[in-house]
């Protein structure tokens, strides 16, 4: 990954983020669209300051960082990445896609927090 990339930072796989029973979720998706994100010297990428504020509140800044075929890095908060955890697991395991997909998506799945300046540390396997 070079600086400059673009990755796409999504909510879930297909589906706008729901309403959480919390006033300020408008039913609008944290993430929405690709962003151009840049690394700092140690590996920090900054996120987006429109998306911030809502994460925090979704997810006190947990979120879980992994990459996807296309070898973009995709970004779920915490809650939204165990569901589609469990999603992948239970896809049939001896289906080559479906196992390959796993092993990508899960295996390379980290926690990351949001810190106080609002950057996350990517991991460098990412």
């Amino acid at each position: 990954m070079t600086r400059g990339t673009l990755l796409p930072i999504v909510a879930t796989s297909g589906k706008k983020w729901e309403e959480m029973g919390h006033p300020a979720h408008s039913g609008i998706p944290v993430f929405r669209g690709a962003n151009k994100v840049t690394l700092d010297a140690k590996g920090r990428m900054v996120l987006p300051t429109r998306y911030r504020e809502r994460l925090v509140e979704r997810c006190q800044g947990n979120v879980v960082v992994t990459v996807d075929r296309d070898e973009c890095l995709l970004l779920y908060p915490l809650p939204d990445w165990e569901e589609i955890e469990r999603k992948l697991m239970r896809l049939p395991t001896l289906n080559p896609q479906a196992r390959r997909l796993q092993r990508l998506m899960v295996g390379h799945a980290t926690d990351v927090e949001l810190d106080g300046q609002g950057r996350l540390l990517v991991p460098t396997k990412l």
